[in-house]
């Protein structure tokens, strides 16, 4: 029987410490907004990815060591591209985005979507984490660890309730 690979990637130390700081510190002058539509589950700040300084590199880096590993991505035969809108994201404790979902949405843009990707900004050590329940997967809230996956149904995932910490996230 062949291996049955995830293509969820983890991808050690993409942003710095003093960068995942100033994220947060530019999230906390800016105190973001509840996010809309939801019981509170996060805050939110909206972000740029093609101006932002601190991510945009090592964004556009990262998507394509991965797309490199996984050549279908490279010879679709449509242009695909990083969406320019970015959300940089608190849960408080107690809060997360627990309900299982994915990234694929129901507006024109994201309903096209191939991958997904999230950095932690911090470290928590009591939960905080994501789970890809259909993988068995699950990955530590690691300050600067950026993880990509696949859009769709097939990689549906929901975060992991911190009762005691904090924990931002930019994706």
């Amino acid at each position: 029987m062949k291996e049955v690979l995830n293509h969820i990637e983890v991808y050690q130390n993409v942003l710095t410490s003093s960068d995942c700081k100033k994220l947060i510190q530019r999230f906390d002058k800016d105190e973001g907004l509840l996010a809309p539509n939801f019981k509170p589950l996060y805050y939110q700040l909206p972000l740029n990815m093609q101006t932002d300084p601190i991510l945009s590199e090592p964004v556009k880096q990262t998507i394509k060591m991965y797309a490199q590993k996984h050549h279908f991505l490279i010879h679709t035969p449509v242009e695909w591209a990083i969406d320019i809108p970015a959300n940089l994201q608190h849960y408080k404790p107690g809060m997360a985005y627990n309900g299982e979902h994915m990234e694929t949405g129901y507006d024109e843009t994201s309903a096209r979507r191939m991958l997904a990707w999230m950095i932690y900004l911090n470290t928590v050590k009591d939960g905080g984490g994501t789970r890809w329940l259909q993988q068995k997967v699950y990955a530590n809230a690691t300050e600067g660890m950026m993880v990509v996956w696949p859009a769709g149904w097939t990689h549906s995932h929901m975060g992991i309730v911190s009762n005691t910490e904090h924990k931002y996230i930019v994706t």
